[in-house]
């Protein structure tokens, strides 16, 4: 792995026996290849497929690719979202993919008396589409369990207010690990609500998008994507939902530090703080804009990210919520950021310059008494709640 300006990425490549293996494939092919020509030249042999015993795997590759494509397409551009539209057009275009591939090996536009094998091999795209609908392979609801992950890679929504919370972490902790399980068992339990092609599909209030990378520890992987997840508010106390299980992310306070990356900006220089959407008091229009803060020295800054620091110990700032109408929520949140910038040094010996934010609350009593202690509140500008926008 590498590191730039603190954030972790993984660079992947092939092992060297992988490479290998590829390798010994191609020259075995290779081989093959050359065996089949010495015993018939394909450029004089006057037929698209020169070897029969080719010949079946040309046609019902040709109807299989087709029925995947062409079916898959078909269904996006008509906007058929659910599974048995999209079967249907894999079905319809496997059969005529089965009958354009007789075609290019019979030379003849008279193929429909292979009406048979085409049939038969509809037939088995059909069943394997019912499988794959029915999920009888289990794949769309496997889950790992807590003892066959090594870390996770997550990526997703972290809820409002929309500041510099961000998910996308790294999880080997057990007890955080076993919370994003719980999650994804709600969401596999509640699928056909969640699918918008399912009859069974309910829209939720929010809806949240989610990336699951599990390493496991027997060296493979498993992702699994959720891109507009339903969340329900008077799911909020259920227990075993998803809107219950993802709210329990949320208010895991070690998983929100993780989410605000404190420790990206102790690493720089503090340069500056301002807060944003804020009511000047000399604005007439009564418009929001931004208010940089006055301080006596660079050590005023420290102060106040100490306070911020302190106010998250105690749980007052950086309070998460899973939806953006809830009432709490707009009663004891600030529309209000508070926001740093902050230069710095990378290992490469380059300046960098970053920011970061975070959503005020009336209720962060070390960041609020700094403000009204270093600036001019109530003077120059106020503090606008959301329950008064």
């Amino acid at each position: 792995w590498a590191e730039i300006d603190g954030d972790r990425f993984t660079v992947q490549g092939f092992e060297p026996w992988t490479v290998a293996a590829y390798a010994v494939v191609g020259l075995l092919l290779a081989a093959a290849a050359l065996l089949v020509y010495r015993r018939r030249h394909v450029e004089s042999a006057g037929d698209v497929v020169a070897i029969p015993l080719v010949r079946p795997l040309f046609k019902y590759g040709v109807a299989f690719c087709s029925g995947i494509a062409f079916g898959s397409v078909t269904a996006a551009f008509f906007g058929w979202g659910s599974s048995m539209s999209l079967s249907l057009c894999v079905i319809v275009w496997s059969l005529v993919g089965c009958f354009i591939a007789q075609m290019f090996l019979k030379k003849s536009f008279r193929v429909l008396n292979s009406w048979r094998s085409a049939a038969v091999f509809t037939a088995i795209m059909a069943v394997l589409c019912l499988g794959i609908s029915l999920d009888l392979f289990g794949i769309e609801t496997r889950v790992p369990a807590l003892d066959q992950v090594r870390y996770l890679t997550v990526q997703g929504d972290f809820g409002f207010p929309s500041d510099s919370a961000y998910l996308s972490l790294d999880i080997s902790d057990p007890d955080q690990l076993q919370k994003f399980l719980d999650l994804h068992h709600a969401i596999v339990d509640d699928r056909d609500r969640g699918d918008h092609g399912s009859s069974g599909y309910f829209s939720g209030e929010e809806y949240v998008y989610l990336t699951l990378n599990y390493h496991l520890t027997g060296g493979g992987t498993l992702e699994r994507r959720y891109s507009a997840v339903p969340l329900h508010m008077d799911e909020l106390e259920t227990e075993g939902s998803v809107t219950w299980a993802y709210n329990r992310l949320l208010q895991d306070r070690d998983l929100v530090r993780k989410c605000y990356n404190f420790d990206r900006i102790d690493s720089g220089r503090l340069v500056e703080a301002y807060l944003s959407y804020v009511r000047l008091l000399d604005d007439k229009s009564g418009g929001l804009d931004d208010y940089y803060l006055k301080r006596s020295s660079q050590d005023d800054l420290e102060l106040l990210w100490q306070a911020v620091l302190q106010d998250f110990e105690e749980g007052t700032i950086g309070v998460r919520y899973l939806f953006d109408t809830d009432a709490h929520r707009n009663e004891n949140t600030y529309f209000s950021d508070l926001n740093f910038s902050w230069e710095g040094v990378d290992r490469d010996g380059d300046s960098f310059t970053a920011h970061w934010d975070i959503t005020l609350t009336p209720n962060a009593k070390h960041t609020m008494d700094w403000l009204r202690e270093m600036t001019p509140m109530d003077q120059e500008y106020e503090l606008v709640r959301r329950s008064e926008l």
